[in-house]
């Protein structure tokens, strides 16, 4: 066939029908795009490439195309029975986001390809459409005719049953979040049912519009669904918006509970390792009891550490660790944890020589990568798959605007990125994966990975993730590169403390006491006081004596331990001050001369109380 065949008016249809087939392709590729953001599977996207399908197949056909190919004819039906399934799927997940669609109704399509399929095969097959549509005389075929009929009807009772359902929705208000998308859905629907209704009822209608021009009856349904894809696309962004500021209200209570609850139980962590240890003091060496005291020392670390981790839902943690070189540290971890992968399971690091120094404890480090590790391990569940861990040195960092703990935009950071192709998590489920002791295994415990978040936030670094059912999940951690690395080793000669004079304010009767036996068998003479604003009092009254380091604990009701060292320290009545607490010290202590303040977080025993004073008074005396 010759394209000069084709008149002036049939060449300009023909390239109308093109055009208006590649706007609906765009308007798939955009929803597509648009509802994987969304995790929702692409019906619309689906939708529109069918529209796509039946505008080139039966547009062309129609523009003079049909003459020399009539196969052409009978394309468009072989999708466009899928038309109002599709339609009706989408429809109810918008009505119902929460419900699940079964897919199965799709398969009420398959009329209208059991009719083109036939078309093709009968002898006889495709005198229906040469003699509707270019001869212009009504044919009725004793088998295609009925299919088409059903196909009618099919369409026709999808569409009004979409409509039905958008428009109930819309007028009761369901779902006020996604009003505009259900006004332009709604727009969509009733502009099917009428053309559905025009093009299968009336045929002198039919006729009259392919005869004027077939692709622009869909071209409506592609202005009103690009618009409707607008509106989906900045509702969604609204709706992620809310989210994270519902995750961040939910992470902050969380937080304040944390934080309460760590201080209590760090108090009563603190007076059973300080009793365990004093008890080993005034027992002899050899006693048989000291195994089980160490014991109870060792399960309270572990006990503290637990909370300590859950500290990070209080805020940002203060940054009191050494600076590490953490490329070691990746590859330790990924060695340890790769020779448990089975065979089946491919994992690759993928780590760039320039990483740069990062202040984190190398075994929160390590413990925050073998924990995302073992999370893609058992995402596996025993198939086939791969797990990637890449390390980077970003120079100037860009966030994802759901990114969780320090924002770390524009600065140089380390970042690590650990992805698997696992089975993922829904929606519902990576919510919820932040928060303590959720976990999607059956048999999961612990604080899950919270351990994790703990570690990276108290690095001052940020996270975020992403994961999809079926697909995967990412993880990517950004941690504050640090420029200038000086690596000092200070070397405390051991002093004897007999000679210090110590000031204690801690305002629980049970810790003052354990903390005054613990000073006290270190040979140092303690002053203990129990009410913050007696000692505040005795302070401005110039009726207090002087000490040479005082242990404060940071809350202590309506004057705090960090007033009071201020206090203490403008009127000269110490050199130094510890201050000791069972959540984190806050960001005023980093108001005080950094050789004068040491900080430690209950539960506190005689080597660390030992150590700090040490410290203390060996900066003192240098000064």
């Amino acid at each position: 066939m010759e394209i000069d065949s084709l008149s002036v008016a049939e060449a300009l249809r023909f390239g109308s029908v093109i055009a208006i087939s590649m706007v609906h392709i765009f308007t798939a590729a955009c929803s597509f795009y648009m509802e994987r953001r969304t995790e929702r599977p692409p019906m619309f996207a689906v939708l529109f490439v069918v529209l796509a399908w039946c505008t080139l197949t039966l547009g062309s056909g129609t523009s003079g195309l049909g003459r020399y190919f009539p196969v052409l004819l009978v394309g468009a039906p072989i999708l466009s029975g899928y038309l109002g399934p599709v339609l009706f799927i989408y429809t109810k997940q918008l009505v119902s986001p929460h419900d699940r669609v079964s897919l199965k109704w799709i398969f009420c399509g398959v009329f209208g390809t059991i009719h083109s399929f036939l078309a093709l095969i009968l002898p006889d097959g495709l005198d229906p459409a040469i003699q509707s549509i270019l001869h212009k005389n009504p044919y009725i075929h004793p088998i295609l005719s009925p299919l088409m009929f059903v196909h009618s009807i099919q369409l026709i009772s999808f569409a009004i049953l979409s409509t039905f359902l958008i428009t109930r929705c819309y007028i009761q208000k369901n779902n006020p979040d996604l009003r505009r998308t259900q006004f332009w859905l709604m727009t969509i629907c009733w502009t099917c049912l009428v053309i559905v209704v025009f093009t299968n009822i009336l045929p002198t209608f039919r006729i009259i519009i392919t005869e004027i021009q077939p692709a622009f009856i869909t071209l409506p349904i592609a202005i009103v669904g690009g618009l409707s894809i607008k509106a989906i696309g900045e509702e969604s962004n609204k709706d992620q918006i809310s989210r994270i500021k519902q995750r961040d209200v939910r992470m902050d209570s969380l937080g304040r509970m944390a934080r309460g609850l760590a201080h209590d139980l760090n108090n009563v962590l603190a007076t059973v390792m300080g009793h365990a240890e004093i008890v080993k003091l005034k027992l002899p060496i050899n006693h048989d009891t000291h195994s089980h005291l160490d014991q109870i020392v060792s399960g309270t670390h572990r006990a503290a550490g637990m909370i300590d981790r859950m500290l990070a839902y209080s805020g940002k943690r203060d940054m009191l660790d050494e600076v590490i070189d953490p490329t070691p540290h990746l590859e330790a971890v990924f060695e340890s944890v790769a020779t448990l992968q089975p065979s089946i399971v491919t994992m690759r690091l993928d780590s760039a020589i320039d990483l740069p120094h990062v202040r984190i404890d190398s075994l929160d480090l390590e413990g925050a990568i073998q924990n995302l590790l073992q999370n893609s391990l058992n995402a596996l569940e025993g198939g086939k798959g791969q797990i990637v861990l890449k390390a980077a040195f970003e120079r100037t960092t860009k966030l994802p605007s759901d990114f969780i703990g320090n924002d770390l935009t524009n600065k140089p950071a380390l970042r690590i990125e650990v992805e698997d192709t696992g089975h993922g998590m829904s929606f519902e489920e990576a919510s919820r994966a932040l928060e303590p002791f959720f976990s999607t295994s059956a048999n999961g415990k612990g604080l899950g990975l919270v351990n994790v978040f703990s570690s990276v936030d108290g690095a001052g670094g940020a996270l975020w993730f992403h994961s999809e059912q079926h697909v995967g999940t990412r993880f990517v951690l950004w941690f504050p590169a640090i420029d200038d690395v000086k690596v000092e080793r200070d070397s405390i000669e051991v002093q004897s403390l007999n000679t210090l004079h110590v000031l204690l304010v801690e305002d629980d009767i049970e810790v003052a006491k354990v903390l005054v036996e613990i000073v006290q068998s270190l040979g140092v003479t303690v002053e203990c006081y129990q009410d913050s604003e007696q000692v505040m009092s005795l302070i401005q009254n110039q009726k207090i004596g002087r000490f040479d380091i005082a242990i404060l604990d940071v809350r202590l009701g309506r004057i705090d331990g960090v007033e009071i060292g201020h206090h203490l320290l403008f009127e000269q009545i110490v050199d130094s001050l510890l201050f000791i607490s069972g959540d984190e010290p806050g960001q005023r202590i980093q108001q005080f001369p950094a050789e004068k303040v040491l900080f430690l977080r209950k539960p506190v025993g005689i080597e660390q109380v030992n150590s700090s004073l040490q410290r203390l008074q060996k900066q003192s005396s240098s000064i």
